[in-house]
């Protein structure tokens, strides 16, 4: 596997099924990690930090954005937000970096997802779908004190393509991004893309997510 940077989500007892997401509580117990700047690697203007966990029902992300200014705009389902800041999950479960999926959120909480499958770089030969939903996707985003943040579920049967639950060890591939326009203009990303402008499909820069252990 190409790339060695490899992150440990925790698993955690699942939330009730009305709720979906975690507790402040069960947040605080679930490293975090630092985006960087995905052209050169350098850190954030402002900073971005990104924690990741996973239960019986699925993928939990959260960002967690210092940003005096956010910018957005209406809170509707799969609404076109190209043009304004947000944060976006890329997930390849299989790992050949082949085939995954992209999840776009903004501050309001509006969602933009993509099913993409591709070479090890979009800009060639590329097939994107924005016409799928990532079924049982629930997102939720707020802001408070220059700070905004979002959290997603992202369940594993609605998880493309179609795999089975994974086991404590089992390893898929990835990237965290997110896109500020105001006040500053910035990329950043869990695994830099060394490119300008960066490349937020490069797959060839994705990460390794792996299962760990029930944590306490």
């Amino acid at each position: 596997m190409p790339s060695q940077h490899v992150l440990v989500m925790p698993k955690v007892h699942a939330p009730d099924l009305d709720e979906a997401f975690l507790s402040p509580e069960r947040w605080q117990a679930i490293p975090s990690i630092p985006l960087v700047r995905a052209e050169d690697g350098e850190p954030a203007t402002l900073p971005t930090d990104v924690q990741a966990a996973w239960s019986a029902r699925g993928v939990h992300i959260l960002f967690c954005c210092t940003d005096p200014v956010p910018f957005s705009g209406d809170t509707a389902r799969q609404a076109h937000i190209t043009g304004k800041e947000m944060v976006a999950v890329l997930l390849d479960p299989v790992g050949n970096r082949t085939q995954y999926m992209a999840i776009f959120a903004d501050p309001s909480g509006r969602v933009e997802d993509l099913r993409i499958e591709e070479p090890l770089r979009h800009r060639i030969g590329s097939e994107m779908d924005p016409s799928w939903d990532c079924p049982g996707l629930r997102v939720r985003s707020w802001s408070q004190q220059a700070r905004w943040a979002v959290e997603m579920c992202i369940p594993f049967d609605g998880i493309t393509p179609v795999i089975a639950p994974p086991n404590p060890g089992d390893r898929w591939t990835g990237n965290f991004y997110r896109i500020e326009r105001i006040p500053v203009r910035e990329i950043t990303a869990w695994r830099p893309t060394f490119a300008s402008p960066p490349d937020l499909y490069a797959s060839g820069c994705f990460g390794v997510l792996e299962f760990g252990g029930l944590t306490k």
